[in-house]
């Protein structure tokens, strides 16, 4: 099997990679591989049927989903628009508000669940001729040979070559400790709570959030 793109993770990076190297060619052979099912939603029927994670995704993550035809997949009412956010620190002595009127905008961004964007980003690498799906984990990997292919050694037992090989499987990528990458990480001491909320009053399409603090980080914005 040669391919000339082996992406590793089949979430929202390594299928928006995936999506936007095929988009308009089938030259390019891809590679994606995740040993996890593909992502469908169902019908949501209520506040607990929601995905705790969500995402903000601004008007240039629109238009980057529009260019590869995710956006259009992900169904509309699912998609909630904020059209101001309120930030203001801890002590109560100063917030900003920025409005989607002063920029001359509909809107500052959407908050989709991370699994609506995931399934329409979905639909358009599993419709792409020029991406195959491979439903295992990378064992291991080596330099590239003389003619330039990495050799990709499949937990299945077979054995892929790429051109290129993109490691987008996550914080605690594998790829990316057998290529011996360093990181560096540090503990903010920090601890968080989510959850998804039904209010009382609404929350007029503002995302509300409290920077910083000596106990509690807030941020809420409307989904409905």
């Amino acid at each position: 099997m040669q391919f000339d793109v082996a992406i590793v993770g089949a979430g929202l990076v390594g299928q928006a990679i995936a999506a936007a190297l095929s988009k308009g060619t089938d030259e390019i052979r891809i590679a994606l591989i995740d040993p996890s099912e593909p992502v469908t939603v169902g019908e949501c029927s209520g506040v607990h049927d929601y995905d705790l994670r969500v995402s903000a995704l601004t008007a240039q993550s629109q238009a980057f989903l529009t260019g590869v035809g995710a956006w259009e997949l992900i169904p509309h009412h699912v998609l909630s628009g904020y059209t101001s956010m309120h930030v203001w620190d801890a002590e109560g002595t100063g917030s900003v508000t920025f409005n989607a009127t002063d920029l001359h905008v509909p809107a500052l961004g959407h908050i989709v669940e991370n699994r609506q964007t995931l399934a329409a980003l979905n639909q358009v690498t599993e419709s792409a001729r020029s991406i195959e799906r491979l439903q295992t984990a990378v064992q291991s990997f080596d330099n590239p040979d003389e003619d330039g292919w990495v050799p990709v050694t499949l937990a299945d037992g077979n054995i892929l070559k790429t051109r290129l090989l993109v490691g987008a499987d996550g914080a605690l990528s594998n790829v990316r400790q057998m290529a011996g990458m360093s990181t560096r990480e540090w503990d903010y001491g920090h601890h968080a709570i989510v959850a998804t909320v039904r209010t009382e009053q609404s929350v007029a399409q503002t995302a509300w959030q409290l920077p910083s603090g000596r106990t509690a980080r807030v941020s809420a914005v409307a989904f409905r």
